[in-house]
């Protein structure tokens, strides 16, 4: 029992993939993918350790040191941490410009 142990814990801590596709915000790990459409998210802003590791959202998060939390409109925060943050701290000026 305690030989499969790893297996499952080595899955959820593989890293995921983030992109921006279209109207799209894609969070891919190795079981699932995840569409959250660029018109719900609210604003992205970078987060320190312990909040990326505390949040709910924070399973979707491979590397607390560079996390950035995501906030939706009526949804749980997402906490994502994509090597790259300048796409996705753009996605800010995004949604100001989709409210306007």
């Amino acid at each position: 029992m305690l030989l499969g142990l790893p297996i499952p814990l080595l899955l959820v801590l593989m890293p995921r993939r983030y992109s921006i596709k279209g109207d799209l915000l894609v969070i891919s790990g190795f079981l699932y993918r995840i569409s959250v459409p660029l018109s719900s998210i609210v604003s992205v802003q970078a987060v320190g350790k312990m909040k990326a590791l505390l949040a709910p959202g924070s399973i979707f998060c491979s590397d607390p040191s560079n996390a950035l939390l995501v906030k939706r409109k009526g949804k749980m925060a997402l906490v994502i941490s994509p090597r790259k943050k300048e796409p996705f701290l753009a996605l800010n000026n995004v949604s100001v410009q989709a409210q306007a």
